[in-house]
């Protein structure tokens, strides 16, 4: 067991981050409650949590494949939302024992699809919303953690609006 595992158990930490529908899910489980909260109440904009990254040149060379790829994913997403029980099934025989604990995988997948986590209403599944995106960046930037190359907090803020792209998404039904 790790330095860190260690000191999450033996109750000398005082924060950590955690993904409510893994470490939240697995704490009701374990019959140990945890207390959270949402960043939102501290002022932290709502933003996208995952999400599939690309290299620009190579997305260029290989627009072909990365749409094939991304809408393979989607539909991976769209079935999960659709089917959560029979997902972590999959999830849980296709990972040949690494995921441990099946009961947690089962109720983290419910957690995502009653959360809503895996799709919004109306929206394909994996849309980027560039208001929030824009949210989310312009705190990061006031906050000083974007940095430049040389490591130091930028002075302007850059645009944004070409950091991510949803053009390789099928659209919703």
């Amino acid at each position: 067991m790790s330095q860190r595992s260690r000191t999450g158990l033996n109750g000398s930490v005082d924060f950590t981050l955690e993904v409510s529908t893994w470490e939240g899910v697995n704490s009701v489980l374990l019959d140990r409650p945890q207390r959270a909260f949402r960043y939102a109440d501290y002022g932290v904009p709502d933003q996208h949590t995952t999400f599939l990254g690309g290299n620009g040149k190579w997305l260029a060379q290989n627009p072909e494949t990365a749409l094939a790829f991304v809408q393979a994913a989607q539909r991976g997403y769209d079935f999960a939302t659709r089917n959560p029980q029979e997902a972590a099934e999959i999830l849980i025989a296709e990972t040949a024992g690494m995921l441990t604990n099946p009961d947690l995988v089962r109720a983290s997948m419910a957690a995502l699809v009653d959360g809503g986590y895996l799709q919004d209403p109306d929206e394909p599944v994996g849309l980027i919303d560039d208001a929030m995106f824009a949210n989310i960046t312009g705190f990061l930037f006031e906050a000083g953690i974007m940095r430049g190359e040389d490591g130091r907090p930028l002075d302007v803020m850059p645009d944004v609006s070409n950091w991510f792209t949803n053009a390789y998404l099928a659209q919703a039904d």
